[in-house]
C-alpha cells in the first residue's frame, strides 16, 4: 500500500471515530452525576421522599432516586441498608 492510500485511510478512520464518538466519556459522566456529597446527612424532606418511594417501588433504587433529585441510586440503596437494619 502506498503512502497516499495509507494516509487517506487513516484520515477516514479518524473522522469516523470523531463522528461515532459516544456519550460514555468521563466528561458526560461528570455532567450527569448528582451534586450531593455522600457524606451529607439526609434531610427530613429526602427521608419522606424515600419512604414514599419505598412504599410505591419497593427495592427499585433507581426509581426511588428519581424522586430524590439530590441522591443517586447507590446513595438510596446505602441509605436503605441503614434504614432497615438486619435483625
Amino acid at each position: 500500500m502506498d503512502l497516499e492510500s495509507r494516509l487517506t485511510i487513516e484520515n477516514m478512520l479518524h473522522e469516523e471515530r470523531r463522528y461515532l464518538r459516544t456519550n460514555n466519556g468521563p466528561i458526560t459522566r461528570r455532567l450527569n452525576k448528582k451534586k450531593s456529597s455522600p457524606h451529607l446527612r439526609w434531610t427530613p424532606h429526602e427521608r419522606l421522599q424515600f419512604e414514599q418511594g419505598y412504599r410505591n417501588y419497593g427495592n427499585r433504587w433507581t426509581e426511588i432516586a428519581r424522586l430524590i433529585p439530590t441522591r443517586s441510586p447507590l446513595q438510596v440503596k446505602n441509605y436503605a441498608r441503614n434504614y432497615f437494619p438486619k435483625k
